[in-house]
């Protein structure tokens, strides 16, 4: 077979990259033939060319970069390769390490054209293999590469690749260690939330099944090609409240507030179109605190399905949602109804929330307001926005890591590293914004400067586009709303849950019993039977790993945990030594098979409180 039909049966995506590469003209570099008979090519560099592998020895060459990382490999669980090139060293790896779990990378798609010329791929996973045509989705990529990963992961850069092609290399270093900032950051917001996001969608499941869902095709319709204002509550906000004034009355366009920017608006008796909210702490419904107290009701809110059910209970006008990614409740209930609404994505920012939706939406443009990223003569929130815990003004723990970026105006202002790691985010999701052809505004003076949008004072943007009426006030009383989600299938779900989870309890305890057993036959040296217990094991943890409301309710409670066990686990099925394996049983699966009893225990109250309310739902239909 050769390597186009190889390439074309283990990787389509790169397949059809390489062909259209290739009828595009794209040449691969010049092939010479070293020393010892292999080959090697020429990469121009600057004003020379330098050549990818050794032009003596391209084999030995790969045997002293693998005797560097050898005594590192079994640290890791698995290897990131950056430069393919022709591919030795990737295949020395290989050869001494069989079972090694790696990926591999490749900036150059001419060097892949001419590895597909001089050498044979048949060393290589190519389902493993990305080839990077296009610098502005590798960050995209990293990020989603590390974090559904749960592997600790060795990076190794092809050494030529640093002379060769330095400017690549230097983008993505850069982006490999913000993707690792990602993850870090991921896992630190994961161990915080991870029990507040499955109560929350606990107790607001039923509100979804009250309330309209904002991606539906009627609101579509409604927003699509509509000027929107996503409002933050960056110190600019006070530059632009006159302005939201006149947009607010001539309804020349919606306004969507974000974070905290509500009670600037409304201590300035601006009434915003909506207000959106996933914090899933539970203080969130203080952001809205003038809101309930003055219980206005022209404000609603469009709610993330995760967020502090106190904010939904506590909210005082009219209400919308938005299913979001870390919720797994609405997922096990609606798993075949959500499909056509989409999934909102937990972000770090509300404000890339609500570009979601309005992207979902298509609405354009989209004005950023108040999205300043950075500082501002010692400001950090807008006018009326106060705390118990802190004021509007910087505060010294917002400088610990304090950086200085690009602003609007073209100047070095100061942000730290939580608002660029905000920025960087927000400007994935605007990324996607251009591919569709639809124009962000962004109208925030002194803030950082966001990519993907066009800078434009406001009053410009609304002297130029902001001309003619175009909010609907009844825009959310819209009869019969489309999510309408399916009340005789949510009862069949609501049974299924507590077969499920009757028998989630008895595997767990079967579990531990084989365990205790496992171990209490390594220690009377019954090693037949220690070896059938492994079996059993096997058995139970299959089945667990397919039970329901293990899937959707005690392993999100415990997403760290899991991910710690996940780690452990892929080891244990290297282990050879049986009776090593029966210690990493004891010591590492049994403690979270007891974590998971616990929290059955902590999660049946509210199971039992949302049962009683989708029963009641049930009678009302």
């Amino acid at each position: 077979m050769n390597n186009e039909e190889l390439l074309k049966r283990q990787n389509e995506i790169l397949y059809k990259k390489y062909i259209t590469a290739v009828e595009n003209g794209l040449e691969p570099y010049k092939s010479i033939e070293t020393k010892n008979g292999y080959k090697t090519i020429k990469v121009p560099a600057g004003d020379k060319n330098l050549l990818i592998h050794s032009k003596y020895d391209p084999i030995r060459e790969a045997e002293a970069l693998y005797n560097e990382f050898a005594d590192q490999i079994k640290e890791y669980d698995q290897i990131f390769f950056y430069g393919l090139g022709l591919g030795y060293h990737v295949e020395k790896f290989l050869k001494e390490h069989p079972s090694l779990s790696y990926s591999t990378y490749e900036p150059d798609m001419k060097v892949f054209i001419s590895h597909m010329e001089a050498r044979s791929l048949t060393y290589l996973s190519l389902d493993r293999l990305v080839i990077d045509t296009d610098n502005n989705s590798l960050q995209l990529w990293l990020n989603r590469f590390l974090k559904e990963s749960s592997k600790k992961t060795l990076l190794i850069i092809l050494p030529s690749y640093k002379q060769a092609l330095p400017e690549s290399v230097e983008l993505f270093s850069q982006s490999f260690k913000k993707a690792l900032r990602n993850v870090k950051n991921e896992f630190i917001t994961n161990k915080k939330f991870e029990n507040r996001w499955l109560i929350n969608s606990i107790k607001n499941y039923c509100e979804l099944l009250k309330t309209p869902n904002i991606l539906t095709n009627k609101y579509k319709q409604k927003f699509k090609d509509k000027p929107v204002i996503l409002v933050a509550a960056g110190p600019s906000l006070n530059d632009e409240l006159d302005q939201l004034i006149k947009i607010k009355k001539d309804e020349t366009a919606y306004i969507f507030a974000v974070g905290s920017a509500n009670r600037t608006l409304i201590k300035h008796n601006i009434l915003p179109d909506a207000v959106l909210s996933y914090d899933p702490q539970a203080h969130n419904h203080k952001v809205y605190e003038e809101i309930i107290t003055e219980n206005i009701k022209e404000v609603p809110l469009i709610f993330g399905s995760s967020v502090g059910h106190e904010t939904v209970q506590k909210f005082p006008g009219q209400k919308l949602h938005m299913i979001t990614s870390a919720d797994t409740v609405s997922a096990y209930f609606m798993k075949n109804q959500t499909k056509e609404y989409g999934i909102v994505n937990d972000s770090p920012t509300i404000a890339l929330i609500t570009l979601q939706v309005l992207y979902y939406l298509q609405c354009d443009p989209v004005i950023l307001v108040g999205q300043n990223l950075a500082f501002r003569n010692n400001e950090f929130y807008s006018s009326g926005v106060k705390y118990e815990k802190r004021g509007s003004e910087v505060q010294e723990r917002d400088k610990r890591d304090e950086i200085l970026v690009e602003s609007v105006e073209g100047e070095m202002i100061q942000t730290n590293d939580s608002f660029d790691r905000m920025r960087h985010a927000i400007e994935q999701m605007l990324f996607h914004f251009q591919e569709q052809g639809r124009t962000v505004i962004n109208t925030t003076k002194g803030g950082a400067n966001i990519s993907y949008t066009v800078f434009q004072d406001l009053n410009s943007v609304m002297t130029n586009g902001l001309k003619e009426p175009v909010v609907d006030k009844e825009w959310i009383d819209i009869p019969d709303y489309e999510n309408k989600y399916s009340i005789e299938l949510v009862e069949d779900k609501r049974r299924r849950l507590l077969r499920k989870k009757e028998e989630c309890y008895s595997l767990l305890l079967e579990i531990i019993k084989t365990i205790t057993q496992i171990s209490t036959n390594k220690e009377h040296r019954l090693y037949q039977k220690m070896y059938k217990g492994f079996g059993k094991f096997d058995k139970y943890m299959k089945k667990l790993q397919q039970n329901d409301y293990y899937l959707y309710f005690i392993k999100p409670y415990l997403r760290v945990e899991f991910q710690n066990v996940l780690r452990n686990e892929y080891k244990l099925t290297e282990e050879q030594d049986y009776q090593k394996k029966a210690d990493a049983l004891t010591d590492t699966i049994k403690p979270f098979i007891e974590r998971c009893l616990e929290t059955d225990e902590i999660l049946s109250p509210y199971i039992d409180e949302m049962e009683d309310q989708i029963q009641q739902e049930t009678k009302q239909v």
